[in-house]
């Protein structure tokens, strides 16, 4: 209750600091009306505290609907890192999943059990989502690749769509899929390292790439990961 009240007064008290310069007129010669100027105050200062009260009581910003949907939100930003176009992503990745995560830890300040699952999502959005976009830019400098391995684009794209999958509807199966695919594509990338290890600069390419899969395989292994937790509660 007091974070909304915080809340709500530091937006109205920034409306009320706009409203009270358009009522007092500073770029306009007025005719001052006394009692007109204490009649629009007061109407002006009894309609924000009215729409603080509503925000407060009617609308708390600790909902338990606003909660819920924060977390989708944050699965939806990695949704975007695996299917959006590369040029830019990487800072509005980065703008939005902090703009969430801020919201999460402003209505989430007492322990529960919602700001555990909420924090989880949190990780693993960060996470698997900085790892797609780099494993995105890296697998654009590797052409060759495909030369010798043919499997290799459609190695890459299938991580992509199975990890948007994942975080559009994580369950076992998602998992399960999303988790074949990063096997898959780090068999593959280390059987192309071995074919350009003489090369100079390509294994460096090959090297980056398989850090993002190890990443990434990593945080949906994780035991502590959202999805595995969904699991252990389903069993």
């Amino acid at each position: 209750m007091h974070s909304s009240l915080r809340a709500s007064w530091r937006r109205d008290g920034i409306g009320f600091s706009v409203f009270f310069c358009l009522l007092a007129g500073p770029d306009n010669v007025v005719t001052y009306v006394p009692d007109l100027l204490i009649s629009n105050g007061i109407a002006l200062t009894a309609s924000l505290l009215l729409a603080a009260l509503v925000f407060v009581i009617v609308f708390p910003a600790d909902v338990p609907w606003l909660i819920g949907k924060i977390p989708g939100d944050l699965r939806a930003q990695v949704v975007s890192a695996c299917k959006d176009e590369l040029p830019g992503l990487n800072q509005r990745f980065q703008s939005s999943t902090h703009d969430l995560t801020s919201q999460l830890r402003v209505l989430l300040a007492r322990r529960s059990r919602r700001r555990r699952g909420a924090l989880r999502w949190m990780l693993a959005t960060l996470e698997v989502g900085h790892a797609v976009i780099d494993l995105r830019n890296e697998a654009m400098h590797t052409d060759y690749a495909h030369a010798f391995h043919p499997r290799w684009d459609s190695t890459v794209e299938r991580i992509r769509n199975d990890l948007a999958q994942l975080f559009e509807r994580p369950d076992a199966h998602s998992l399960e899929r999303a988790l074949v695919s990063v096997h898959s594509a780090t068999w593959i990338a280390q059987d192309v390292l071995q074919a350009v290890h003489a090369d100079r600069e390509r294994p460096h390419d090959l090297q980056r790439i398989l850090s993002c899969l190890h990443f990434i395989g990593t945080a949906l292994l994780d035991k502590d990961a959202p999805f595995n937790a969904r699991m252990t509660h389903a069993r």
